[in-house]
């Protein structure tokens, strides 16, 4: 186990106890660990993306209140999903950090993950959507004006998995 997956282990169990504390109540519907996968998704390699969002997704299934929880499939599909739109718009474009390109697969996959949540539900509520949309948005942009701008260029690092 490097010490790059150990510290990036470490982001994301910081997250999921975000998420399990739920600090700012239930005004806020963001899921703090689905912004992590989303991230690391975004700027890191299949093995170690696969690995932790696995594992996060099993421990969100044991801990989490819904009755019938399938996260560790959905956070292992968007992985991968994120993963492979990010290496073909690379392909496309040649550019690895396209600003614009991240957040819209961001977004798309935000929004493939509140539709799956309907469906898990059984309740679809438009208006929850983009309330959801557009908070997971702005706390991932900022998630990534933190991540990048404060952390990562103050100590010369690439990108949280060479942390």
């Amino acid at each position: 186990m490097k010490i790059s997956i150990l510290k990036a282990f470490i982001f994301l169990l910081f997250l999921f106890f975000l998420d399990l504390l739920k600090p700012f109540g239930y005004s806020l519907p963001t899921e703090f660990l689905f912004l992590g996968i989303v991230y690391l998704s975004l700027n890191c390699d299949l093995k170690r993306l696969l690995i932790l969002s696995a594992i996060f997704g099993y421990i969100n299934d044991t801990f989490g209140q819904a009755a019938v929880s399938l996260r560790t499939l959905e956070y292992v599909v968007v992985s991968l999903l994120a993963y492979n739109l990010r290496i073909n718009f690379m392909l496309i474009d040649r550019k690895s950090e396209n600003f614009l390109i991240m957040v819209a697969i961001a977004f798309a996959l935000f929004f493939i993950h509140i539709i799956f949540s309907s469906f898990m539900m059984k309740l679809f509520l438009p208006l929850f959507i983009l309330h959801y949309l557009i908070q997971s948005t702005l706390i991932y942009l900022f998630l990534v004006w933190i991540l990048k701008d404060r952390i990562l260029n103050r100590y010369n690092l690439n990108n949280v998995c060479s942390l």
